[in-house]
């Protein structure tokens, strides 16, 4: 398995393959091992309306997280780690809102995004680059809209 590319640009996308893999494995471990540990991130109106218990939904996520760790890190099916990455960062922003992790989570879904727009360029079946247009668009907006929330609140 060649993971290391002579080309300079693929030698990036790498390094960025394994900063963001290895950030999701990391996470998604620690959710594994320490469920109770993230209870605490959990809105209350949310943990209520969860369709198992909390612990078991953490570990799920975790299990979710690690799996997309793996695959980015591995290199197989970065397109569609990638996607998974940013939607599941993003299904954690909208009902927490901006304070200092899911600012840190924007940062981690502009990597994701650059993931995805990488390997879509270099697959068989692309997406429309008005497609990626569009989603880049929307992440610009979406990471003011955060900015401008997390500015507002003490941290």
């Amino acid at each position: 398995m060649d993971i290391f590319r002579k080309d300079d640009r693929d030698l990036g996308i790498v390094i960025l393959r394994f900063a963001v893999g290895s950030v999701f494995l990391w996470f998604g471990l620690h959710k594994i091992l320490h469920p109770i540990a993230w209870y605490a991130r959990l809105p209350e109106f949310l943990s209520d309306l969860l369709p198992a218990p909390w612990s078991w939904v953490i570990v799920a996520a975790g299990l979710l997280e690690a799996a997309v760790g793996v695959l980015l890190v591995s290199g197989k099916y970065v397109r569609e780690a990638a996607a998974g990455a940013f939607f599941f960062l993003l299904a954690f922003f909208l009902p927490i809102g901006a304070d200092d992790l899911t600012v840190r989570d924007a940062g981690l879904m502009g990597a994701c995004l650059a993931l995805f727009t990488y390997a879509n360029a270099h697959a068989r079946r692309q997406l429309p680059k008005r497609y990626i247009a569009m989603a880049a668009s929307a992440y610009i907006f979406f990471l003011f809209i955060t900015g401008l929330l997390f500015l507002r609140s003490p941290v």
